[in-house]
């Protein structure tokens, strides 16, 4: 049986700006962004141009991409669904994916918690998101 995916453009857009203005503002000096600078290993934004922030938005899209794949494949529909759909897919690969490279790379788990969390609420607005516009 064949599968069939429609992404529709407008609400991937939509979803992937939502996701990216929440990365600028979890990692603002207004959230989490003192404690997460403190918590590099590099104290500035050094190295971060708008090159990062272009390629960061491209990997966000990418990612509610494959977010709209699962919640069309699942059918979900409802808020309630999509929230679910988001905790899964971070804890089955964002966390998991993330605790390891943290534990390899001896981070604190402050910092793997700011960085964590925020890919946990950019799943759960990415699915939550692509559910309610199916």
């Amino acid at each position: 049986m064949p599968i069939t995916i429609t992404i529709d453009v407008i609400p991937l857009l939509i979803s992937s700006i939502v996701c990216f203005a929440l990365g600028a503002f979890w990692f603002s000096p207004a959230l989490f962004g003192r404690k997460w600078k403190s918590l590099r290993a590099v104290q500035d934004h050094e190295g971060i141009t708008l090159r990062s922030y272009s390629l960061s938005f491209i990997v966000i899209v990418i990612l509610n991409i494959f977010m709209s794949f699962i919640v069309d494949l699942t059918h979900a529909a409802t808020m309630s669904s999509g929230i679910v759909i988001g905790v899964l897919m971070w804890s089955g690969f964002c966390a998991t994916t993330a605790a390891i490279q943290f534990l390899f790379e001896r981070r604190s788990l402050p910092l793997f918690l700011i960085t964590s969390g925020y890919s946990l609420v950019l799943c759960v607005i990415s699915a939550t998101l692509n559910a309610l516009w199916r």
